[in-house]
């Protein structure tokens, strides 16, 4: 994900990004890679995951990066359509080189218990 900010920014909002990136990184350094010989494995894997992630009143809090890596493209391709139809999981990295596919997937609960955005009227 690469996002952009025009001159004149707002200082909170480059705070933001910038914490937003560095979020992303650290998940991404510190999530193990999972080796999936088949994209059923790898459905299972990610229903369970999103299974056990509790609702909570933020949808950038309550997530999972998980980290796939599969060893046939076919496969690998296959998984990447069908992820595309989930709710609540999102691509955010794909890495191919020689025979490695890696996808790092962004896993979310099944539900969110929002928070509704309050103005003040006058």
């Amino acid at each position: 994900m690469h996002s952009y900010l025009e001159k004149p920014w707002d200082d909170r909002e480059l705070q933001l990004n910038v914490y937003e990136i560095l979020a992303r990184k650290y998940e991404r350094d510190n999530a193990s890679i999972k080796a999936i010989s088949k994209v059923k494995d790898a459905f299972k894997l990610l229903k369970k995951y999103q299974k056990n992630l509790t609702p909570i009143p933020a949808k950038h809090i309550s997530k999972q990066l998980i980290m796939l890596e599969f060893n046939s493209s076919d496969e690998f391709n296959k998984f990447v359509f069908g992820v595309k139809s989930m709710e609540n999981v999102r691509i955010e990295d794909i890495q191919i080189f020689e025979d490695r596919h890696i996808i790092s997937i962004v896993v979310r609960p099944g539900e969110f218990a929002y928070i509704p955005h309050i103005t003040n009227i006058d």
